[in-house]
């Protein structure tokens, strides 16, 4: 069973700025750089999107481990922007050690939104990536870079 974790961090870093990282449980890098993914929406809802990193870490992540790309208008398209590395860290409440664990883009990532979810892929296997959603099982495909 998996050690209990200190929520209220979690709680205070939702409050927290992205520009204190001493006080984030989760810290994304972006550069000019960053993989893009352009998602449309064919189901004529709006779509959450957001990405899931390839290990299951012990610690805690934001959002229930995932991470927040962006909004999709009902019936649209958005360009998101993927982050280049992300730094998690939580704190075991038995023991009051914290952990920081480290995802990159040179790592598997799925994406997810609430009416279904791709394969794994490596955002930095490509400067751009396109998928549909809703969908499930199916990976985005490479793609030129869209503008966020």
């Amino acid at each position: 069973m998996r050690t209990a974790i200190a929520v209220l961090a979690l709680a205070a870093a939702a409050c927290s700025s992205a520009a204190d990282p001493e006080s984030n449980a989760m810290t994304e890098r972006f550069t000019a750089a960053s993989a893009t993914v352009l998602v449309t929406d064919s189901a004529n809802v709006s779509l959450e999107v957001g990405a899931y990193p390839d290990f299951q870490p012990s610690i805690p992540q934001l959002l229930g481990g995932q991470l927040h790309l962006g909004s999709v208008a009902a019936g649209s398209s958005a360009c998101l922007q993927i982050p280049d590395s992300v730094f998690m860290t939580g704190t075991d409440v038995t023991s009051g050690q914290t952990s920081t664990l480290v995802w990159t883009s040179a790592q598997d990532l799925t994406l997810s939104s609430q009416r279904g979810y791709t394969l794994p892929f490596t955002p930095s296997n490509s400067v751009g990536w396109t998928i549909t959603l809703p969908g499930s099982g199916v990976a985005p495909a490479r793609a030129a870079r869209c503008s966020p």
